[in-house]
């Protein structure tokens, strides 16, 4: 099982010349940047992984970004995830980043970013919005 090092999330917007900046206000977010290292694991197989990101807002529901949701098995069961992404594993460290666009705006208070690798979790965060 590979395990992620510390995430960090970033809320951005875009300003009227097309730069990123990041902002804490919830109906200003357009994209949720989230960066990790997937951590070095000496016996983990190589080849092709998937990372799933499920963001939970503050209301308990899942956001997603496309009328069409992807369905990922985990050890609990069937979940639902608001992005996915494939990468090579070569067994070293391994910095990664993958961006979330939203869909419909995004409201106060905490939100759950939760890490899973070829269905299994690999790590969480929390981030406010105001």
């Amino acid at each position: 099982m590979l395990e992620v090092g510390d995430i960090l999330v970033e809320t951005l917007k875009y300003r009227n010349s097309g730069k990123e900046v990041e902002t804490f206000k919830a109906s200003k977010v357009i994209m949720i940047r989230t960066t990790f290292n997937i951590e070095y694991n000496s016996i983990a197989e190589k080849g092709p992984k998937t990372i799933y990101l499920r963001f939970i807002g503050p209301n308990q529901k899942l956001l997603i970004n496309s009328g069409r949701t992807q369905n990922f098995v985990t050890e609990q069961g069937e979940l639902k995830c608001s992005i996915s992404k494939q990468f090579q594993y070569e067994n070293k460290e391994l910095p990664f980043s993958i961006d979330f666009k939203r869909r419909n705006p995004l409201k106060e208070g905490e939100y759950i970013t939760e890490v899973y690798i070829d269905g299994f979790l690999a790590g969480t965060s929390k981030f406010y919005l105001k």
